[in-house]
């Protein structure tokens, strides 16, 4: 991915394991980004792995580890964390578990009575206003 051809800033969106992608992303370009949303993401891929496959050494087999903690250790910019409360897929708990390790500007938005892949029919243009609002209003 070339951030630098698009102008900057840019605003970082990623979902489901485009918000690993972002994350990783974010943490390598982050003078050219504004800030960052992501939607049902996780702390640490294998954290979820483990969570769906509990007899299998997951932590041994993954290759890409999708450490988004790491990735966002240091990121300085706004963070917006968006889950869906009833995700099957990525429970909610490990979005809430990046956000908790999050030091900067963030926020959580949770998704009430969302699964996985219907969020977005949960949330409306206000919900939308309010997460731009967040992640491009002036630092304090």
């Amino acid at each position: 991915m070339r951030i630098a051809s698009y102008g900057t800033p840019l605003l970082l969106i990623g979902e489901s394991l485009g918000a690993g992608v972002a994350a990783s992303a974010g943490s390598r370009e982050r003078d050219k980004i504004a800030g960052l949303q992501l939607i049902t993401p996780w702390d640490r891929l294998e954290h979820v792995a483990a969570y769906h496959y509990r007899w299998l050494p997951v932590k041994w087999l993954m290759h890409d580890r999708y450490d988004s903690v790491s990735h966002l250790a240091s990121i300085g910019r706004p963070v917006l964390i968006v889950v869906a409360e009833d995700d099957s897929i990525v429970p909610a708990q490990f979005g809430k578990t990046l956000y908790k390790s999050l030091a900067g500007r963030k926020q959580l938005s949770v998704v009430k009575a969302a699964e996985h892949n219907d969020w977005v029919s949960h949330v409306d243009d206000t919900w939308w206003q309010e997460a731009m609002g967040f992640l491009f209003a002036p630092s304090r």
